[in-house]
């Protein structure tokens, strides 16, 4: 049992910091205000969506790539005594669970952006930590 909840504890970190990841990229922005993504969008011509979906495909990749390892972990654990398949089935689960409810997060999150966009309100100066979450200022264009 302390095994399994050793797992899952580290399974929850682990998401969180990919999470923490994506969430730095967001907020990189230069002194003029420009975020990463418009920089890179003005840098190859091309349109900050078209930057946006490489940072999205490349964290879709990531956590795929995660994902098989922590499988492939979780397998060999299971070869060699150190937790059971149900265990492991309960860790894919927990796994899973995890990752559904930091996509409604980041829903959310895009949401009160959205909003805020539309209602001409700069998030980054009335939320803590210079905008939603506390992870300094939007970046992607959001």
């Amino acid at each position: 049992m302390k095994s399994l909840l050793i797992a899952v504890a580290a399974l929850a970190l682990g998401a969180t910091l990919g999470v923490a990841g994506l969430n730095s990229i967001r907020a990189a922005t230069d002194s003029s205000g420009s975020s990463l993504v418009e920089n890179l969008a003005e840098k190859f011509n091309v349109s900050t969506d078209e930057v946006k979906g490489v940072f999205e495909q490349t964290r879709e990749e990531r956590q795929a790539e995660m994902k098989k390892q922590m499988e492939e972990n979780l397998t060999q654990a299971v070869k060699d005594g150190k937790i059971t398949q149900e265990q492991k089935e309960t860790i894919l689960s927990k796994h899973s669970e995890i990752e559904r409810k930091m996509e409604e997060v980041r829903s959310l999150r895009q949401d009160l952006h959205d909003w805020a966009d539309e209602n001409d309100v700069d998030l980054s100066e009335i939320m803590p930590g210079k905008g939603f979450g506390g992870h300094g200022p939007r970046g992607f264009g959001m």
